[in-house]
């Protein structure tokens, strides 16, 4: 059984070609025989027929549904634990490292989208440069805030494929994400709005990551960073004179990672230099920030780090 239809002259038709003559010159056609072709009365319910492809359609959506659920999870499973907590949809989240970075995320979030917020930041103008991205987590955030342009990049070429996994899943257009060195990042582009977030006491350069950085900027810089502490006000250092010493309240700790295939370590196997507070408020404004203000956590979201100020979110305003 085909399921196909076809007329009976159809048929006819094709019966009579196979002997290369036309039917209707060798046929007589009975007036009386014909059917009616409309009928007085028509009596029918097409509620119940709609009823029926309505459940219908709902067990495709379903099935189609599911499995389409089920390749997200399949793919997602390919990538292991994730730096931040992506809400896919139905049920699917991406698994964390540790809920203390969750933690972490969660405040970085609320501080700074609060700022921008009340300094009435111009999303839909603005171009979004996410240094060190990871898995784009603040990129994708700023293009949910409205942003016109994001660009995420990282020197990990799995953490760029996450992001390109969330790309697709999510279904966000107007971004990019490369792999990269931000040392080696050559453009002529400035961005509205930089973020350099959890990198600098990562790198061996830090004050070079952030000339790079605010060269890229066209308002605002916004640097998260650990730092470190000292009961000592000043430092006191030699300059060149034999008894004579300078003192410095800015400045930096090194530290040996020596974590190579840590994800929530530098890359390299470098050593990172941790600043101090005041190290990275000087050194923005020799950078040419007109402004440099600290953010603060509000009264809903609260992580020890920083309250202590042991990590701390700088916003650098051209």
């Amino acid at each position: 059984m085909t399921r196909v239809h076809y007329s009976v002259s159809h048929f006819v038709a094709q019966a009579f070609a196979c002997s290369g003559l036309h039917w209707w010159e060798h046929s007589a056609i009975n007036g009386s025989l014909y059917r009616p072709t409309e009928i007085a009365v028509g009596r029918g319910n097409a509620g119940k027929a709609m009823i029926k492809l309505a459940r219908q359609r709902r067990r495709f959506e379903k099935w189609q549904l599911a499995g389409g659920i089920n390749l997200l999870e399949n793919e997602l499973t390919k990538y292991g634990q994730w730096m931040y907590e992506f809400d896919l949809g139905n049920g699917i989240k991406t698994p964390v490292y540790t809920d203390v970075i969750n933690q972490v995320h969660k405040v970085r979030h609320s501080m700074i989208f609060s700022f921008l917020d009340s300094v009435s930041f111009d999303y839909k103008s603005a171009s979004v440069l996410d240094i060190a991205c990871n898995e784009g987590y603040f990129a994708f955030e700023a293009l949910k805030h409205g942003c016109k342009f994001a660009l995420g990049l990282d020197v990990r070429k799995e953490n760029i494929e996450k992001a390109l996994f969330i790309q697709r899943a999510l279904q966000y257009q107007n971004c990019e994400f490369r792999e990269a060195d931000i040392f080696e990042f050559e453009t002529r582009d400035t961005y509205e709005l930089v973020f350099l977030l959890g990198i600098i006491y990562h790198v061996e350069n830090p004050i070079g990551l952030l000339r790079k950085s605010a060269d890229l900027t066209s308002k605002f810089l916004i640097v998260e960073t650990q730092l470190c502490q000292s009961q000592q006000k000043a430092i006191s250092f030699g300059w060149g004179v034999p008894g004579k010493y300078l003192e410095g309240e800015e400045y930096f700790v090194v530290y040996d990672e020596q974590q190579e295939t840590n994800p929530l370590a530098s890359t390299g196997n470098v050593f990172s230099l941790i600043p101090n507070l005041s190290a990275v408020i000087k050194i923005l404004r020799k950078l040419g920030f007109k402004s440099v203000i600290q953010l603060y956590p509000n009264n809903q979201v609260q992580e020890f780090q920083y309250n202590k100020v042991d990590r701390a979110i700088l916003v650098g305003i051209k």
